[in-house]
């Protein structure tokens, strides 16, 4: 029996698919032809169906917390993948056994990103490769003056997912932003998919925010960021008051135009 409420999220997660998407066309630049995969975070499973079609004789692992998740994306994803409910920071593989750990929107809602990471860099092999998408700053700010205390996901600027790796021990992290803007005919439509996809707090009535919301446009700012496993696991060392010091060198952004 298909579970309602991953039926709506499946229905309403249009910008989680479109970045998914951009993702999936970013790995057409990388070498990579990995073994194992990790879609991490996977939710219903749009990005391990199309990973597995890519990667044809790889094992694809569909790994969420959210079982009902789970459920939804084995009765309606064909590929042959295998489905894992598990805490994102708590995956139980071996170390070093995955080639490619793909993250599309998981980071914003985890309460500690740091362990998260620290995870995909003990389940990464040296030279496999993790991509990740997340949300920055400039996500939701058309709601910033009524409904800041609403949003849920954690906003984190390009630079700070570039410390994260690198205190991670991933190598060479390279990063860039993208804005995505998405507009409505309706508000009421609008509400629905922030809401069931997690973007602002179930506390909020469908009423008061449209009562207070005249907007129809909604910005996202999408970070994209990619990172090798490396050998390296020791290379850098917090100091007696905790603080890592990492050169900027370490981290490749894109030029300014």
């Amino acid at each position: 029996m298909t579970d309602t409420f991953s039926a709506r999220y499946a229905e309403a997660a249009v910008v989680l698919r479109e970045v998914g998407e951009q993702m999936l066309e970013r790995l057409n630049f990388m070498t990579v032809q990995p073994k194992v995969i990790l879609d991490l975070g996977c939710g219903v499973g749009f990005c391990a169906e199309q990973l597995k079609q890519r990667y044809p004789e790889a094992n694809v692992l569909a790994i969420d917390y959210a079982e009902k998740m789970l459920l939804y994306g084995a009765e309606h994803q064909t590929a042959d993948i295998f489905w894992v409910c598990a805490k994102e920071e708590s995956i139980p593989l071996k170390d070093l056994s995955v080639d490619l750990i793909f993250m599309n929107f998981v980071l914003p809602w985890c309460d500690e990103s740091e362990s998260v990471l620290r995870e995909c860099r003990r389940l990464l092999k040296p030279g496999g490769l993790l991509m990740l998408s997340t949300l920055g700053p400039d996500t939701l700010i058309e709601l910033r003056d009524n409904f800041s205390h609403a949003i849920l996901p954690s906003l984190t600027d390009m630079h700070l997912v570039g410390d994260e790796l690198v205190q991670a021990k991933f190598a060479n992290p390279v990063l860039d932003v993208t804005h995505l803007t998405v507009t409505y005919k309706q508000i009421e439509k609008m509400f629905d998919e922030l809401k069931i996809t997690g973007m602002l707090a179930r506390e909020l009535s469908k009423e008061e925010f449209a009562t207070h919301n005249n907007i129809h446009s909604i910005s996202y700012e999408i970070v994209y960021a990619h990172a090798w496993g490396s050998d390296l696991i020791t290379d850098q060392i917090a100091d007696e008051s905790g603080v890592v010091k990492i050169p900027l060198s370490r981290i490749q952004y894109p030029k300014k135009s």
